[in-house]
């Protein structure tokens, strides 16, 4: 039999207005979250549901599965003069997006920056299930909302996360979270199917670019004219540019974007050019040239089994993340980006308990994948009429 869903909007048991065959519920990690849709009928037209109100679907063990919001209502008229609405949820990842977070962090875990952003910028949430993760440096947030600040310290540390149902916060490394059942010859599972590729997304290498620095203002060239030339070369990414000749300082801007003054810095050029209604320097004329010379991480990551040990070559992806402010948390951006070939798939399960992000077993001889590690990207449950029962469809990917 079906494990009984009671469906509760704004506080008050719905669930007799809920189509069961309408039903979907979602999950799913990081910033995507969780989500699901229901047609909603009162024959006599005296419930409305309305966009704000909160849903939280509980199971008849009291366990709640889904929480979240109506984020929009599609209202149709049946032939029989009685509404049916269109639910379409959104998890609570809507709420914690209020306000914008401004903050910076040195030295700071990962559970403390995430608990700071809670504190401070959410109401409602808990952090029971934040694990201590690893240490940053530094860490920044410019106005930009909480859900963006947890997307950051995916990239920059690897840790997932996503709100369960009871709004409590989960941040976990992939593979600490057991999925309710493994996928093995002669398991419970439905309608298998197996995806490799495709071809296109395989990386062996990473370029990763992270945040860019100046530095102390320098002099980055000092020469003589020679009677012809007006362009000056000191071959640097730099900022913050003074031309100064036979001690006077001269006018600088931007090549191709200011106009009136004597000197053009091109900046991907590492150069400057004279405008042309100067005198050009001459053999007994001295320009110097000061700046900021730009310095910052750059850090090539190459996975040397997939590139040589498996045959696919040099396969390159560029990462450009400026909140990347050492060569560890570059390498671990390398890391994320280096991927194999991909395989995933999806089956259907009648097993309750599946979510985003957790991992399994994978023994399927007759597929030739054994020994092998799946974690589940997506979920979407239904109610199965013919089977009385919830029946789970498990989006996955092979990790190991």
């Amino acid at each position: 039999m079906a494990h009984r869903l009671t469906f509760n909007i704004a506080g008050t048991d719905r669930t007799a207005y809920v189509q069961l065959p309408s039903v979907l519920l979602n999950t799913a990690v990081t910033q995507e979250g969780d989500s699901g849709k229901f047609r909603f009928v009162d024959p006599a037209n005296a419930v409305t549901p309305t966009v704000g109100q909160e849903v939280t679907i509980v199971t008849d063990a009291a366990e709640t599965i889904w929480g979240g919001y109506i984020n929009s209502v599609l209202q149709t008229a049946m032939n029989t003069g009685v509404f049916a609405y269109d639910v379409e949820l959104i998890g609570y990842v809507v709420e914690l997006d209020r306000k914008l977070v401004v903050e910076q962090w040195a030295d700071a875990t990962l559970a403390t920056i995430v608990g700071d952003v809670i504190s401070n910028y959410t109401s409602g949430f808990t952090t029971n299930g934040v694990e201590t993760g690893p240490t940053l440096k530094s860490f920044r947030a410019n106005y930009i909302k909480p859900s963006l600040v947890f997307e950051k310290l995916y990239r920059r540390t690897g840790y997932e996360w996503y709100i369960g149902p009871d709004k409590d916060l989960k941040f976990y490394l992939p593979g600490s979270r057991a999925a309710p059942a493994n996928l093995e010859d002669g398991g419970s599972w439905l309608d298998l199917v197996i995806r490799r590729g495709p071809l296109s997304q395989i990386v062996t290498e990473a370029v990763v670019r992270g945040a860019v620095k100046l530095g102390e203002r320098e002099e980055l060239l000092r020469t003589k004219g020679d009677g012809e030339r007006r362009l000056f070369a000191f071959n640097q990414l730099a900022r913050n540019l003074e031309v100064w000749v036979n001690g006077a300082e001269h006018t600088v801007g931007f090549r191709d974007v200011d106009t009136g003054v004597q000197w053009y810095h091109d900046y991907e050029g590492g150069y400057v050019v004279q405008d042309d209604g100067e005198t050009v320097l001459t053999s007994t004329d001295t320009i110097v040239i000061y700046g900021k010379r730009e310095t910052g991480v750059r850090f090539p990551y190459t996975d040397y089994r997939l590139r040589d040990d498996e045959g696919w070559g040099v396969r390159q992806k560029l990462v450009s993340d400026p909140t990347i402010e050492s060569d560890a948390e570059a390498v671990l951006a390398g890391k994320l980006a280096v991927q194999g070939l991909p395989i995933g798939g999806e089956f259907k399960s009648l097993t309750t308990g599946w979510r985003a992000g957790q991992t399994f077993d994978i023994n399927l001889t007759n597929r030739g994948l054994t020994g092998k590690t799946g974690v589940v990207t997506a979920t979407n449950a239904r109610y199965a009429g013919q089977l009385d029962q919830w029946l789970t469809t498990v989006m996955f990917e092979v990790i190991d």
